[in-house]
C-alpha cells in the first residue's frame, strides 16, 4: 500500500459476522496493479454482505496485490465459493478444435513473445474455445491459503459476459475501462470477433480503439450498441457519444465495481 494507516486497517478486517456465514459466502476477489477489490455475498442471491476497495503502489505489479491479500485475515475460514481475477494482456482466445496440451505456451508466445511464467488455460464453453494466459506466479501463497479458489484474468469474466443473453444482444461491444487498461469484446451475429485488452489513459484513447475495431470488423459505431463499465476512477463519455450514437452505461448497480458484478455473472 502507499501508506498504511489505521482506518485502511480497519476497513481491511473482515467482520466476524461474515465469516460466521462463511459457509454460504462467495468470496469475490480482483487484483490490479493499483489496487485490490474485495466482495463477500451470499452464494444463493449474490446480495454483497462486505465489499471493500483498496488502493495500492504499482512499483511491483499484481505481487503488491496478492501480497496484500495474503497478508489479511480474509482466509481465516473457509468460504463456499471464491473466485480472483487479475488484469493481464498475456492472454489469447482460440478454438477448441485447435487446442492441445502439449503446445500451449509455444500458441501464447506466438501471440506475446515476452511472455516469463507458466502457461494455464481455462474453458469459455459458451465460445467453444480455450484461453491461454500466463499465470500469476506471485498467486501461489494465496494458494496453499485457499486451494479451492478459482484464478482468472479479467479477459475471461469479459469472454463469457460477451455470450450471456441477458446482457448482450445480437451485435454488441462491451468495454471495461479500469486502471488504464480497456478490455473490449466484440460480437457480430451472435458471435465473438474480437476479444482484446489495451493500455488508455482517457476516452480519446477508447475512441481510437473502437475506430480500429470498427474499421477492421467493419461495424458501425454509430448504431451499434456500446456497453461501458467503468472502474471507480470517473471518465467523461462526452468524446465517446459525440461519435458513438448508442454508447450505454453499465447495466450494473452503482453500488459495487463492475467487476464484482463479473464475478456474480460469470465466474
Amino acid at each position: 500500500m502507499s501508506v498504511f494507516d489505521l482506518e485502511t486497517a480497519a476497513r481491511a478486517l473482515m467482520p466476524k459476522e461474515v465469516f460466521a456465514q462463511a459457509s454460504n459466502v462467495h468470496l469475490a476477489l480482483h487484483v490490479s496493479n493499483s489496487y485490490v477489490l474485495v466482495c463477500a455475498s451470499d452464494v444463493a442471491s449474490e446480495k454483497p454482505i462486505w465489499n471493500q476497495s483498496f488502493t495500492l503502489t504499482n512499483d511491483n505489479g499484481l505481487s503488491n496485490g496478492f501480497s496484500f491479500i495474503t497478508s489479511r485475515n480474509w482466509f481465516d475460514k473457509v468460504f463456499r465459493k471464491v473466485t480472483l481475477s487479475f488484469d493481464s494482456s498475456l492472454f489469447t482466445l482460440i478454438p477448441e478444435a485447435f487446442f492441445d496440451h502439449n503446445n500451449m505456451e509455444e500458441v501464447l508466445r506466438f501471440n506475446h513473445p515476452t511472455l516469463q511464467g507458466e502457461t494455464k488455460q481455462l474453458e469459455v464453453r459458451e465460445a467453444d474455445s480455450r484461453m491461454l494466459f500466463e499465470w500469476p506466479a506471485s498467486s501461489e501463497t494465496l494458494l496453499r491459503m485457499a486451494p479451492h479458489i478459482r484464478v482468472m484474468p479479467l479477459a475471461f469474466l469479459m469472454a463469457r459476459f460477451a455470450h450471456h443473453p441477458q446482457w448482450n444482444e445480437s451485435d454488441q461491444i462491451n468495454l471495461l475501462v479500469s486502471d488504464g487498461r480497456m478490455v473490449i469484446t466484440a460480437k457480430k451475429q451472435h458471435r465473438l470477433q474480437l476479444l482484446n485488452s489495451y493500455d488508455v489513459s482517457n476516452e480519446t484513447d477508447v475512441l481510437f480503439h473502437l475506430s480500429n475495431l470498427a474499421i477492421r470488423l467493419s461495424f458501425d459505431i454509430e448504431h451499434v450498441p456500446i456497453v461501458l463499465m467503468q472502474g471507480p476512477e470517473s471518465m467523461s463519455l462526452e468524446v465517446l457519444e459525440t461519435y458513438c450514437g448508442a454508447i450505454r452505461k453499465s447495466p450494473f448497480m452503482n453500488t459495487l465495481h463492475p467487476i464484482i458484478h463479473l464475478h456474480s455473472i460469470c465466474a
